[in-house]
């Protein structure tokens, strides 16, 4: 009776009756244990089983397990474990067998997985640890860490990844056979205790639906952000041409042409004699000259130290005409929005202004780099009137507007409209 123990979705203790997971919880293990509560807003899904979660995340329910790898012996026991963090290992060389012998691998899955050889007796016997770093609880895809010669007990190691297999080797000395050996060694693994989540999809993934699912991978060589939620962030990289959400793969740049940039956009010819560099993300240029891209792009930033504040900005790169926005936010006494405007000449202008009880101010830092790293201030002023302008000397320009609400003033109302622009010119 104690063989018979409960399926996934279903709690209860070995050779007892099985409860199904009530709505909001799940186990996903077969064996004794209680349900768990789903993370969020604690959606069950595939009959208790497992838990829903919302787009751009996919479920991970953070259960430790021990699994064994391969046949189990006496000097080399196994037995799986789950819903435990730690537990014992103890294996010794078989004294019948002078040369290598290897024991069944142990796969560890859970939170940061580690092992830890606490007692080590040897004589005329080496002891390796052979250890994969693994994708997925049966180690289908892995990367092999270094093999590790323990010469004395403390050695530790702890994965990075969510799986980790251990292979416990012993090897004699050619000569010892005549003087006898022995070799035994006891370690512990464990790993680190957290509730179940909803994790945001890795870069490179994408997932649309709120479910159990886990996350999508983007067409080839295509590109996206932590936490995707469709097919729309997939975008290509620097050096390859594509749509916006193809679901045909991004296409690498031509010998003699360039993509300067992530996002949708064909490849450009580069210019003179047209040799690309950098695996197509920029051009060659011959001694005494270096290349310029010209490709126009906006950039949005915040600074939360300003108030959160309403900054309407959709990052555009290839466009050399764009618009962006900001509004007072009720109740704020100040806030800030920032963009940055890159190409050639670029320039703000002021299309449309509001205001009641509020004042617009505009600052400017020109730049001389993308990131505005490194720029020069030149320039604060307060805004009155739509149409105002102004054209910076430099390929960067920071601009950032600031809202000021008049002291004591009750009603308030503030907007402001502004068209960004460059100059078109090939690279």
């Amino acid at each position: 009776l104690s063989r018979c123990v409960c399926p996934e979705g279903y709690s209860g203790d070995a050779g007892e009756s099985c409860v199904a997971c009530e709505a909001g919880t799940f186990k996903s293990f077969e064996g004794p244990g209680a349900c768990l509560s789903c993370p969020g807003d604690g959606v069950s899904a595939e009959e208790g089983r497992s838990c829903a979660c919302g787009a751009g995340h996919f479920f991970e329910d953070n259960v430790p397990m021990l699994s064994c790898s391969g046949e189990s012996s006496e000097s080399c026991p196994c037995t799986p474990s789950v819903g435990s963090n730690d537990g014992t290992l103890s294996f010794e060389a078989d004294p019948s067998d002078w040369d290598w012998q290897s024991c069944a691998s142990i796969i560890i899955s859970g939170v940061a997985p580690r092992v830890t050889v606490t007692s080590l007796q040897v004589q005329n016997v080496q002891l390796v640890l052979s250890l994969d770093e693994c994708d997925d609880a049966g180690c289908m895809t892995y990367q092999s860490a270094p093999e590790e010669w323990i010469s004395s007990s403390g050695w530790e190691y702890q994965s990075s990844t969510r799986h980790l297999r251990v292979r416990f080797e012993w090897t004699t000395y050619v000569d010892s056979s005549a003087f006898g050996f022995l070799g035994n060694v006891v370690a512990t693994w464990s790993t680190t205790s957290k509730a179940p989540e909803c994790s945001p999809c890795e870069a490179g993934d994408y997932k649309n639906t709120t479910d159990a699912a886990g996350c999508t991978a983007c067409p080839s060589n295509a590109v996206s952000a932590e936490g995707s939620t469709g097919l729309s962030s997939c975008v290509c990289p620097e050096g390859f041409s594509g749509d916006e959400g193809d679901e045909e793969s991004c296409v690498a740049c031509e010998a003699g042409t360039f993509k300067s940039f992530e996002g949708p956009g064909a490849c450009l010819s580069c210019p003179g004699d047209g040799v690309s560099a950098e695996e197509g993300r920029s051009c060659a240029c011959g001694a005494g000259h270096f290349f310029e891209d010209n490709v126009p792009k906006l950039s949005c930033i915040r600074y939360p130290s300003y108030g959160s504040g309403s900054c309407l900005c959709g990052p555009s790169v290839g466009s050399n005409v764009g618009t962006f926005s900001s509004q007072v936010d009720a109740g704020v006494s100040s806030q800030s929005c920032s963009w940055i405007i890159s190409g050639a000449q670029p320039r703000v202008t002021i299309t449309s202004l509001q205001l009641q009880n509020v004042q617009l101010y505009v600052s400017f830092d020109e730049c001389d780099d993308a990131d505005c790293m490194s720029y020069q201030s030149v320039r604060s002023e307060q805004i009155y009137n739509s149409g105002w302008a102004y054209q910076s000397s430099m390929r960067h320009l920071r601009v950032r507007l600031q809202w000021s609400v008049y002291g004591g003033s009750s009603i308030t109302s503030g907007s402001v409209v502004a068209t960004l622009s460059t100059t078109s010119m090939p690279p």
